[in-house]
């Protein structure tokens, strides 16, 4: 499923919220934005499968 729990934009650590903060809008120079609740579950055209760092 394409939603921001599996995206690799999202940033959950230092986040104010609990749904964390979408990263990928650093890419464009503008600063993170804060992912609304009505897309957390269903992501949006940016996601990215989140790689998993183990080996």
């Amino acid at each position: 499923m394409k939603s921001c729990w599996t995206c690799r934009h999202q940033r959950i650590a230092g986040a104010e919220t609990f749904l964390g903060k979408c990263g990928y809008f650093e890419k464009l120079g503008q600063p993170v934005k804060d992912i609304p609740p009505n897309v957390v579950d269903i992501g949006c055209k940016h996601w990215e499968e989140k790689i998993d760092p183990k080996p």
